[in-house]
């Protein structure tokens, strides 16, 4: 019936003669043209398009956009624009995403705490509790935040599973397992631990270990307090990792959640604490997993007292070189941990990298 590719702003409809391509501004005049053998009018508005047959009209989602109707150029309908607006800020494929992920009735419950308040400037906006299946109590997050996405990242997407790559993940259950039956007690530091749920993740994952939940912001240090209460094997952390005491203040140019970074202050507002002495606070404790996403903060974490690197058998990072000022957060980092042989896998924003002394024996 018709086609359209999606991000080159070009289509074309069934039985006309030449395809249109442009790209107007919502509300301005959008390019229009007819077809040969019908009269079909083919609306498209940024986020979605209504095609209108014979009196009857369908909808779907689909991004950018134009309308298209007969021969001449026509304003683009506002209202159909305000529609296309609101569709493209429900953004459905996410819905969808979660009903796969979680089932239709808890995929919707889930979906629904990102899309509500986006229907109302007037929603509350006060944390809300959130099932889904794979968590046995119910998780908090912030409305019309980046907590959802967060979410998102951890329980649908899967952000932290080894699955894609077997044999890693077989050497990380051994190694766990071996400490368990050493009688150690495998340490799993999660640095930047925003609301908790990656912390969570683990739990989940490893059972029988410890997991230190270290987070600055003292927002997001309440809602991750929360979030693991009823999990008496993760210890939340107010205060900010890095590779001395000392203290830091906190900035957050963008006013997100996830993103607030520390900048080391004599009189800073945080307390630091380093990988060394959370790993001393559990007794026969051995590293297992350290995850760091701390804006930027790899700086600063990797310059000294990185010991540590060498015992842990896996540490999953996220580089932050995109935030600028030329710091070298990925040569911090990278520098420090070449000086061992270890295996290196991306997913998504993360990278994860294996230690070889988990190689099974030839």
């Amino acid at each position: 019936m018709a086609e359209v590719r999606s991000g080159r702003r070009r289509g074309r409809l069934a039985g006309c003669r030449r395809s249109f391509c442009g790209s107007p501004k919502r509300g301005e005049t959008c390019y229009k043209q007819g077809a040969a053998s019908q009269q079909h009018h083919f609306i498209l508005c940024n986020s979605g398009y209504i095609l209108c047959n014979s009196g009857h009209e369908r909808y779907a989602y689909l991004p950018d956009a134009y309308c298209v109707h007969g021969s001449q150029p026509l304003a683009c309908n506002r209202g159909l624009c305000f529609f296309c607006e609101m569709l493209e800020q429900l953004e459905l494929g996410r819905w969808w995403k979660a009903v796969k992920a979680f089932g239709l009735g808890k995929g919707t419950s889930a979906y629904s705490v990102l899309a509500v308040p986006r229907l109302s400037r007037f929603a509350e906006r006060k944390a809300k509790p959130m099932r889904i299946p794979s968590v046995q109590h119910p998780i908090w997050l912030r409305p019309a935040t980046t907590d959802w996405y967060v979410m998102e990242q951890i329980f649908i997407d899967q952000g932290f599973s080894l699955s894609r790559w077997p044999g890693h993940e077989r050497a990380i259950r051994s190694n766990y397992d071996r400490m368990l039956e050493r009688g150690q007690t495998p340490v799993i530091l999660d640095c930047g631990a925003h609301i908790g749920l990656a912390a969570l993740w683990f739990a989940q994952q490893f059972l029988h270990a410890r997991i230190f939940a270290v987070e600055p912001a003292q927002d997001n240090f309440e809602l991750l307090c929360q979030n693991v209460s009823s999990h008496p094997n993760i210890t939340p952390i107010h205060g900010a990792i890095w590779d001395r005491d000392t203290r830091v203040d906190l900035v957050n140019p963008d006013g997100e959640p996830w993103a607030w970074a520390a900048r080391e202050s004599g009189s800073g507002e945080v307390q630091t604490v380093t990988v060394r002495d959370l790993l001393q606070r559990e007794p026969d404790g051995a590293p297992l997993i350290v995850k760091i996403d701390i804006e930027g903060g790899e700086v600063e974490l990797f310059r000294s007292n990185i010991e540590w690197i060498e015992q842990t058998p896996l540490i999953i990072f996220e580089l932050h070189d995109w935030l600028g000022g030329w710091r070298g957060a990925g040569h911090s980092v990278f520098s420090r941990l070449s000086t061992h042989p270890r295996d290196y896998m991306q997913r998504a924003d993360n990278m994860f990298s294996f230690a070889h002394s988990l190689a099974p024996m030839n």
